[in-house]
């Protein structure tokens, strides 16, 4: 078994890569549940937002550990934060996705329309931006 995978099945490895995109789920399964979106349909914002950031962090501790297993050589800090973002819009656009499967099957009106879904995409790019330069910049730092 390969280093890095021996290190992920460390509870506390795993929880350093995967604590931001839970926390905003389940904030979002939460806010959901209680009815916030149909009180505080701003609550949209910072929700993809944040999910764009969360999986930025998510996919910057991942790399962090593959650089620090030796399972990964040195990449230009370009070519890491395009690779993050390229990333946290494919998930953007598989999340964009299921809304609409749950709006088509489930009657669920988690789409209000083309605007809303390309500002929902435009969001988590820009949370994906910013956590594209949280990693590169802690990177440079020397932290994780």
């Amino acid at each position: 078994m390969t280093s890095w995978i021996k290190e992920l099945r460390k509870p506390s490895t795993l929880f350093s890569i995967i604590w931001a995109p839970w926390a905003v789920f389940l904030i979002h399964i939460l806010a959901g549940a209680c009815g916030v979106y149909y009180f505080f349909p701003w609550f949209d914002v910072p929700a993809h937002f944040f999910g764009g950031l969360s999986i930025a962090l998510a996919v910057g501790a991942l790399w962090h550990l593959l650089v620090k297993t030796g399972n990964l050589t040195k990449i230009p800090s370009a070519v890491v934060g395009l690779s993050i973002v390229a990333f946290v819009m494919a998930v953007a656009v598989m999340w964009e996705w299921a809304e609409f499967l749950g709006d088509l099957y489930f009657y669920t009106h988690m789409q209000q329309g083309i605007p809303d879904t390309m500002a929902d995409l435009f969001l988590g790019m820009v949370g994906g931006i910013v956590g594209a330069f949280i990693v590169l910049a802690r990177s440079v730092r020397g932290t994780k």
